[in-house]
């Protein structure tokens, strides 16, 4: 029967039958429902605008105070736009430091003509060489550098002289195959703008401490540049604290997404003007889900640095990450003057209070060191942070509350019964807290079991990345489907409530949920994971307090209450919609690069990232409430209400002994629900749940059917790589190998000067030779000539198979440029993809045999020689573990106890590359190295056991993987090992990579279809030997 609406937010509903009395229903199911659609529609629109402001951009004429993007994006146009190759390796890169250090001295002039003479700046071309021992997604490894540039300027207002700096980092380097123009060359234009902003001010307004910025030359090869700053630079000691600025995708949303010490976190927040950011951001960025590094790790006191600090980077538009649309038109506007403002306000407030504590010392402790932050934003509008000292008692509060909460909810003063108020209380959250997890679980599950299904069945993966509206489509009505389920038939339920217990049982199912919430929030808490702790939490305490004014004992959901209830929820609901809306973003961007593990995984996540942002943007309290409306939107169905004695028991604080035993006789068809109720309650729930299904069902299919994965502004990446190998290949003499460098060198420093060239025509007279000419007369004098064995190493970096990209893998493949007609691809061995170590884990791969470069990057193959061999002597307690590294070879006259064991050789070689390259040296000896001529000690791994070895054995042997790129004037590098045992065997395989683009490597990349994007391209040589 229809509902007679008396002009409240509750209604009338008969029962069915003459024993029955019509009951008042505690809302009106259809007037809630177009509130609560109303509520979300402005929530939703407010969020998404609010999440994509910008600050206004101030131009070029803007007062010089000011920070300017118009002015910044002077120095991206030069950087990015101009010398888009600024790879190692690359000459772009040299003219990179050029302009970088033009600009930082430029500074100091303006600085020195400033009337008051109030401020000095420095400016250091430093040039770093070193090694660190790492892991990059639990793989370790040594990474190696030689000769890396920095750039350093150091800003020192009168009277902080001595005072611990303030160090703000940003590298110029860009990725391969990239300009680089948001990562990170808008972060070093920000840098050069702010300094001069802050240089144009007078000087009371400067910072209260020296700054160093930090212009990194070489960060894409894994932080390389930055830790030899951090380890070698003088510039390096007395600083106090740090800001690294990067970026994850094309510009916007600059969040702080790493930290050091709560103190730098509060000291962000109040600066900035638009701080975003927050603590989940960490916790999933330590897990590793997201391949990544940045300079952060070489600088902060938690991994190889000593001080506290911020890591701040853009992560919108990840799909422009390390690909060829990271160029200066995709730079999203209003980027730059959002970072640009909020470094300015930053930066002054953290000298600040680094001067308060000049003499104090108390920033810098180890107990401050420590102490991290839990942090948010309310979707830019400020900032919420507080220690995880005080998260701790925040986090875990919520559970006490809702334990307590039963024994509150008896009257004052009623002591008879106590025990069974508190429990039928208790009874009734415990048995919604089961229905919530019911709920929750199948929010995560349904849509990522959707997305499975038509991966299975289309055998296609990814159908909503260049479509993210899709993915939406496809997951989100199904997740909110799952959520909804088990709450569709509260109002039925509520409905067999006495009139004023009605208010009470939907309270319980909102206590419930916070229940839920709140102990997975204290076990959280326990794990340290304090992100998504503090996620769960404050939708415990919007539980508690949501609660509270439902169970007021009123017939009816007031008007007044239910503003009540949306004033309250707003603020998290923002907190955490954002939160959780822009990392399913984000992640819908990044599994482009998350490696190809599985076919079904990216729509698994997404599916599963879906159903938490349906829980983020109902703060999960408010499931009861929405499935109360949508419960009863087509109508009651068929409720039948018993007489009112009969009915489902007390009201929280009106509740007494006698009802109790009511209550526990209402049994079937789920908690306090009345026998014959399950009919009506599908009655009401079916059409809704059917809609929605149905909404995600056909965008399932219309999306595997009609639609691409991708396309040019979303491309698909890959890796390409041309192998050379040339086995063990080495020339007769070096003589030759280093007059052919620098034959080389010199023809590219003069074609760099020609008068098509843009760099001081006049010093070339005559047009000069090309380094391919000289290159090719050079390539014919080599005795003996090296072998070489070629072939395409392809590999692709998300869920997809190389089946997508070449539909007829049986033939296609073999048609592209320079492979060998007809041959089957080859089977894959280790070092086919070594350049990329330790990222070739994550590659799907497919090796074609090719015939080599016609004019390739080098004349000479890079080689190692073997120079010479010495007897190893010296102490090792324990031959089979890493002890130690040195730049001088061990003492002839050393002694060992175990002389047997530690008895072995010391062994010389020489690495020659023609140019500068990336590498990859992989050593492997009987024993774990315990000593080598790299600054960090061995790291070693041990080799897998061939087929068929009895489990429990010694291991075959050790690796030592050594990554290394350089910038030395030097072909030549010389290493020395010790390896120990009786038999000290050395195996080494170098992989040096060239990126100067090939004829072969640009008909492969032209070959492939337009939305296919190269994330790694490079001619490598391989070579392999045993000494």
């Amino acid at each position: 029967m229809p509902e007679e609406d008396d002009g409240s937010f509750g209604s009338v509903s008969p029962a069915k039958g003459s024993q029955a009395k019509p009951v008042k229903a505690w809302a009106n199911a259809r007037l809630l429902a177009l509130v609560l659609f109303i509520y979300y529609a402005i929530m939703l629109v407010l969020m998404e605008r609010r999440l994509h402001w910008t600050p206004p951009i101030r131009p070029v004429s803007a007062a010089p105070e000011w920070f300017s993007e118009e002015r910044a994006m002077v120095h991206v146009v030069a950087l990015a736009g101009d010398l888009p190759d600024r790879q190692i390796s690359m000459p772009q890169l040299a003219q990179a430091h050029d302009y970088v250090e033009a600009q930082a001295r430029a500074l100091a002039e303006l600085a020195a003509s400033r009337p008051e003479r109030d401020v000095e700046v420095e400016v250091f071309r430093e040039r770093v060489t070193g090694s660190v021992d790492m892991d990059f997604g639990g793989v370790p490894f040594t990474n190696a550098y030689r000769g890396l540039t920095n750039i350093v300027m150091r800003i020192t207002p009168k009277g902080t002289e001595g005072r611990k700096g303030l160090l703000i980092a940003a590298h110029h380097d860009s990725a391969v195959a990239s300009p680089g123009a948001a990562d990170d060359v808008s972060m070093v234009a920000v840098m050069l703008e702010a300094a001069r902003a802050l240089l144009s001010r007078p000087g009371g307004a400067l910072p209260g401490v020296p700054l160093v910025l930090l212009f990194d030359g070489g960060e894409e090869s894994i932080c390389q540049a930055g830790h030899g700053f951090f380890n070698s630079s003088q510039h390096a000691r007395g600083l106090g604290a740090f800001i690294n600025l990067e970026a994850m995708g094309g510009g916007g949303l600059p969040i702080l997404f790493q930290h050091t010490g709560a103190w730098v976190v509060a000291a962000w927040a109040r600066g900035a003007p638009n701080a975003h950011g927050a603590r989940i951001a960490q916790d999933i960025f330590d897990t590793g889900i997201i391949p990544g590094d940045t300079d952060y790790r070489m600088f902060s006191a938690r991994h190889y640095g000593s001080l506290p600090g911020l890591d701040i980077a853009f992560i919108r538009d990840s799909v422009a990450y390390h690909s060829s649309l990271d160029n200066v038109e995709r730079l999203r506007p209003g980027s730059l003057q959002d970072i640009g403002e909020g470094l300015l306000g930053g930066l002054v407030s953290m000298a600040s209070a680094l001067a308060k504590d000049e003499g104090v010392g108390k920033l810098g402790s180890r107990e401050a060191l420590r102490e991290r932050s839990v942090y948010f934003d309310l979707i830019g509008a400020g900032m919420v942070h507080y220690p995880d000292s005080l998260a701790r008692l925040l986090h875990t509060a919520p559970l006490a509350l809702f334990i307590m909460l039963p024994l509150a909810s008896v009257p004052s003063g009623q002591i008879a019964g106590l025990g069974q108020i508190a429990g039928l209380v208790m009874h009734r959250m415990l048995a919604a807290a089961g229905r919530a997890a019911v709920a929750f679980v199948s929010a995560l599950v349904a849509p990522a079991g959707l997305g499975v299904a038509c991966v299975l069945v289309s055998g296609r993966s990814m159908s909503w990345f260049a479509h993210h509206w899709l993915a939406y489509l496809m997951f989100l009505p199904l997740a909110a489907a799952a959520a909804l389920r088990p709450w569709m038939g509260l109002r039925a339920e509520a409905l067999a409530q006495r009139p004023h217990q009605q208010g009470h049982w939907v309270a319980c199912q909102v206590y419930g949920v916070g229940l839920l919430l709140s102990a997975l929030a204290a076990g959280l808490c326990v794990a340290g994971l304090q992100g998504f702790s503090q996620i769960l939490a404050m939708g415990g305490y919007l539980a508690f307090v949501l609660g509270s004014l439902v169970d007021n004992s009123a017939s009816t959901l007031t008007p007044l209450a239910l503003c009540g209830i949306l004033a309250v929820a707003t603020a998290p609901l923002a907190a955490m919609g954002a939160i959780l809306g822009t990392f399913l973003d984000v992640m819908m961007e990044r599994m482009a690069l998350t490696g190809h593990h599985s076919t079904l995984l990216a729509d698994g996540v997404i599916g599963a990232l879906t159903g938490s942002a349906v829980l983020g943007y109902s703060c999960c309290s408010l499931l009861p409430l929405a499935g109360y409306a949508l419960g009863g939107l087509f109508g009651d169905g068929q409720t039948d209400v018993g007489p009112i004695g009969a009915q489902a028991g007390p009201a929280r604080a009106r509740a007494g002994p006698a009802s109790v035993g009511a209550a526990a006789r209402s049994k079937r068809g789920g908690p306090g629900r009345p026998r014959g109720m399950t009919k009506a309650i599908w009655s009401s729930r079916r059409p809704v749940l059917l809609l929605l299904a149905a909404v995600s069902l056909g965008a399932a299919l219309y999306g595997h059917t009609q639609l691409q994965p991708y396309n040019r502004d979303n491309p698909r990446r890959v890796t390409i790589t041309h192998l050379h190998e040339t086995g063990s290949w080495v020339p007769e003499d070096d003589s030759f190998a280093e007059s052919a460098a620098r034959a080389v060198a010199a023809a590219a420093s003069a074609a760099a000067v020609h008068p098509r060239a843009p760099a001081h025509p006049e010093d070339v007279q005559e047009p000069p030779p090309s380094p391919e000419e000289e290159r090719r007369e050079l390539a014919a004098q080599l005795s003996p000539p090296p072998p070489v064995t070629s072939a395409l190493a392809l590999g692709i970096v998300d869920s997809n198979t190389f089946a997508q990209m070449f539909p007829h893998p049986d033939k296609q493949p073999l048609d592209l440029p320079h492979a060998l007609k007809g041959a089957p691809p080859a089977p894959l061995l280790p070092h086919h993809y070594a350049s990329l170590y330790p990222l070739d884990n994550l590659l799907g791969k497919l090796l074609l045999p090719a015939v080599p470069a016609r004019e390739p990057p080098v004349a000479v193959p890079p080689y190692v020689r073997f120079i010479k061999d010495e007897p190893g002597e010296g102490s090792c307690a324990n031959p089979d573990s890493p002890s130690s590294s040195s730049s001088d070879p061990p003492s002839a006259d050393a002694t060992c106890a175990n002389a047997s064991a530690c008895a072995g050789r010391v062994v010389h070689f020489r690495l020659f590359s023609e140019a500068h390259c990336w590498g990859m040296l992989n050593i492997t000896t009987k024993r774990p190295l315990q000593r080598w001529s790299l600054p960090s000690p061995p790291v070693a791994a041990p080799l897998r056991p061939a087929p068929g070895t009895p489990p429990g054995g010694p291991a075959p042997g050790y690796f030592h993987m050594v990554r290394f790129s350089h910038e030395d004037p030097s072909p030549f590098w010389e290493l020395w090992v010790e390896a120990r045992g009786e038999d000290p065997w050395v195996v080494l395989e170098l992989s040096a990579t060239y990126l100067p683009l090939t004829a072969e490597l640009v008909a492969v990349r032209d070959a492939l279809p337009d939305w296919v994007s190269p994330t790694w391209i490079g001619t490598t040589y391989h070579s392999s030997y045993r000494f």
